[in-house]
């Protein structure tokens, strides 16, 4: 299904009234979810930000959790660091905590981010490995995602062997998703390193 669709079935969710504050909350998050990948920032935050308080009142900590890491990207696709970094934390201790080890390897990726956008490059690999361990050899997409930053961050810091070699991993594990990958790779990632990921595939 397209966001698109998606989006239209979350938001007529919405608009039926006797729906439980359960329910009204999914719809929020499905919403925001959507609104992130059509590029409306405004909305996605303003839907997960209301998603996160029905679930606070639900006491349903799990999706809060969940919730509060979405918000938590949103803030980092506007290089808010710290707003990011501050829900970060919170949601790394429940991850830990309840050993989500899927959930947190996906964090870890956010970690990197951080790292990368402020030119931590070594910091941003440490993270990379911390999540390729968490995976242990698990959930593939991702894995790969994580060897693209490493492959970045070698480039960036002219290790062209090193950043060759995570490229080929990555290659390996995303296989025909790769350039799809690199299209919805992150939302700061100029067009011209686009091409140059193009021109490795």
């Amino acid at each position: 299904m397209r966001y698109e669709e998606a989006l239209d079935q979350f938001a007529n969710a919405l608009e039926v009234r006797d729906i439980t504050e359960l329910t009204r909350a999914r719809a929020h998050q499905g919403v925001g979810a959507c609104c992130r990948h059509l590029d409306r920032w405004t909305e996605a935050i303003s839907h997960l930000e209301q998603a996160c308080a029905l679930f606070a009142v639900q006491k349903q900590h799990y999706r809060y959790i969940l919730t509060l890491h979405n918000i938590g990207v949103l803030w980092l696709d506007k290089l808010q660091f710290e707003k990011a970094q501050e829900l970060f934390e919170e949601v790394q201790s429940f991850y830990l905590n309840h050993k989500m080890y899927l959930n947190h390897a996906e964090l870890c990726e956010e970690f990197a981010r951080i790292a990368f956008y402020k030119r931590n490059y070594t910091l941003c690999n440490e993270w990379c490995n911390r999540g390729i361990d968490l995976l242990n050899g698990q959930n593939g997409p991702l894995a790969g995602r994580l060897f693209i930053w490493k492959s970045w961050c070698s480039h960036v810091t002219q290790y062209t062997d090193t950043a060759t070699d995570a490229w080929r991993v990555a290659k390996c594990l995303l296989g025909s998703q790769l350039k799809k990958t690199i299209e919805t790779f992150d939302p700061n990632m100029t067009e011209e390193t686009k091409e140059m990921f193009y021109k490795q595939i």
